[in-house]
């Protein structure tokens, strides 16, 4: 790199290298006196040099007029006497910070692109590739003192560490077409088997919004890019090996925002073209077309109801993968489907919850949110339970047959309380039962659930042959096992064959004691416990004989509250005397029948 890092207004050719104590350094030649000059530098500080990266780049990063050197870990300056060196890398990436390695975010870093004002703006920043996931990342300086890195996109490119012999990529930051904006360019060449050359240029970022990238036909390629600036949305195109074989093929992936509404589907404005030079070679595999969503956008819509869509211009509509499937990750914040096609593809939302996706024999697991009420459920499917790949939807739901006639595992049929949380599974081959048991899961909100008794609740099925809620399948001395509920964790199970709706009821007499954790007892207890009056808000005592009162008593036996118990056994405190004086924390004594126990509360 030549640049003028010294304030002194001379230029100088900088790299860095591995001295023989394996240390990296940095080196600076200087032309004087007619004659070359090396000085080498050992340097001091948080460095982490790379001393193979290159190449070494010089610009003003933190945008206030000084010159520094940017290696592919560090930020090297002239601090008035010698070099020194501070990471790079101190912030978390944006984007996928995941596919980075948590020791250290430098050693992934390809090549230093360069520093410049790619977004036109009159900031400058700093741009660097990664060898792990070929990704162009963007370092800028921020009022906190450090460099926030942020994934731009990815671009499949070769790159020094891809292992391929003669791959020489080249980028630059410059006005390539003459316009006054500021663009970045990517260049590389790589032998072939045939002892030719692939030649490609390609504009990574540009004022169009476009991607432009050569797909081998016999290597998968990835091409990506933020499609959205606002929301910082990134679209991406996943090509399998020999999608388009026999022929190599140029893709471009096109941001745009000229969407038809059309249908039951509801726009966000947010997708990409994806168009090819050869229209009429048509892709021989589904390509996976992903949309990396923000929190800008999960703030807006449902996550869950998220699809991505192609519009179908025979029909002029909007259509959905194969069995409307859409994988939704809502940890890495991705939303994908799989088309054998290229065109027009939005990220759009759905007007229920509903999961579909194809369940392999070797199983899965099918996860949704509820629309109300803060609660979470799961379908698990365990290996080998269908003998051929089946198609599971899951679909989260608001109403719910009217029965309330529910029959327990003990053979006893009483009347049963619905509450409202539950959801539906269904196969695309009815006909077809599963060789073993499914597990099926609901995580509740336990502030919604505070009317109902905790013990008394069941995940229960509704058979519609004789319009009753069933505990389990075998109510009368069948297969039982499956079924309980977990206090700590606010989980409640059920295992069985048979698809149809649940929903969360609550028994009239029966506790559940089944594997879940339900727990045995039938004595009154308070919940949490420790109680924090801070935290918790309302302590439940559940368990209680309706109609009862609950006496709360200091260990010195000073009266503090009476409690009423309502028809489902259960008393509610507030952490509160009889004057409405928050009491202190400490250990109480509770008095529920011919009950005692102790209770802590905590501020």
């Amino acid at each position: 790199m030549i640049g003028n890092v010294r304030p002194d207004g001379k230029n100088r050719i900088y790299f860095t290298s591995d001295n023989n104590n394996n240390t990296a350094a940095l080196n600076e030649i200087e032309y004087a006196g007619g004659q070359w000059t090396r000085n080498t530098y050992t340097l001091s500080g948080n460095n982490n040099v790379c001393g193979s990266c290159m190449p070494t780049i010089t610009g003003p990063g933190r945008n206030d007029g000084t010159n520094r050197l940017y290696t592919g870990q560090s930020e090297i300056y002239w601090d008035g006497t010698t070099f020194s060196g501070t990471s790079l890398w101190q912030g978390r990436p944006q984007g996928n910070p995941s596919e980075f390695d948590a020791s250290g975010y430098g050693s992934d870093v390809a090549m230093m692109l360069g520093v410049g004002p790619a977004k036109n703006d009159g900031i400058q920043r700093v741009y660097a590739l990664t060898a792990r996931n070929d990704s162009i990342y963007e370092l800028a300086y921020n009022d906190a003192g450090y460099y926030e890195p942020k994934k731009l996109f990815t671009t499949a490119v070769y790159h020094p560490y891809s292992g391929l012999p003669g791959s020489v990529p080249k980028f630059l930051i410059t006005n390539g077409r003459n316009d006054g904006l500021q663009r970045i360019y990517q260049g590389w060449g790589m032998p072939t088997a045939s002892g030719g050359n692939e030649r490609e240029l390609v504009e990574l970022f540009n004022a169009t919004g476009s991607v432009t990238s050569a797909i081998p036909a016999s290597a998968g390629y990835t091409v990506s890019m933020v499609v959205d600036v606002s929301s910082s949305a990134e679209g991406m195109a996943a090509i399998a090996d020999q999608t388009f074989s026999p022929q190599a093929v140029l893709l471009t992936l096109a941001s745009t925002t000229t969407f038809v509404s059309t249908g039951s589907l509801t726009g966000t404005g947010i997708g990409f073209v994806l168009t090819s030079t050869i229209t009429a070679l048509a892709p021989s595999k589904e390509i996976t077309y992903s949309v990396f969503y923000t929190t800008t956008l999960a703030s807006t819509y449902n996550p869950m109801r998220f699809k991505i869509a192609r519009y179908d211009d025979a029909s002029t509509s909007w259509v959905l993968p194969a069995y409307n499937i859409a994988d939704v990750n809502t940890t890495s914040m991705t939303v994908s489907g799989n088309f054998a096609a290229l065109g027009k593809f939005q990220l759009m939302v759905a007007t229920t919850s509903a999961v579909t996706k194809l369940i392999p024999t070797s199983g899965g697991t099918i996860s949704i949110i509820g629309d109300f009420n803060n609660w979470t459920g799961s379908v698990t499917i365990p290996n080998a339970a269908f003998t051929n790949p089946m198609v599971m939807t899951v679909t989260p739901l608001t109403s719910f047959p009217s029965s309330v006639s529910g029959y327990l595992n003990n053979g006893r049929t009483e009347t049963v309380i619905p509450t409202g949380i539950g959801f539906s599974v269904e196969k695309s081959t009815p006909g077809i039962s599963p060789s073993a048991d499914l597990t099926l899961s609901i995580t509740y909100d336990s502030a919604f659930m505070a009317s109902y008794n905790l013990r008394k609740l069941y995940l229960m099925r509704y058979n519609s042959s004789n319009a009753q809620w069933e505990s389990c399948e075998a109510p009368a001395g069948g297969n039982c096992g499956g079924y309980g509920i977990n206090l700590a964790n606010n989980t409640i199970t059920y295992s069985g064959r048979t698809t149809s709706t649940f929903q969360i009821m609550q028994a009239e007499s029966e506790n559940n004691t089944g594997s879940g954790g339900g727990g045995t007892p039938s004595d009154t207890y308070g919940y949490p416990s420790p109680f924090s009056i801070g935290k918790h808000g309302t302590m439940r005592f559940i368990n209680a004989k309706a109609g009862e009162t609950i006496k709360i008593f200091s260990l010195g036996g000073y009266f503090i509250k009476e409690i009423a118990v309502n028809a489902n056994g259960i008393g509610l405190w507030d952490g509160k005397d009889e004057g409405g004086q928050k009491v202190s924390p400490g250990t109480y004594l509770v008095v529920a029948g011919n009950e005692k126990f102790k209770i802590m509360v905590l501020p």
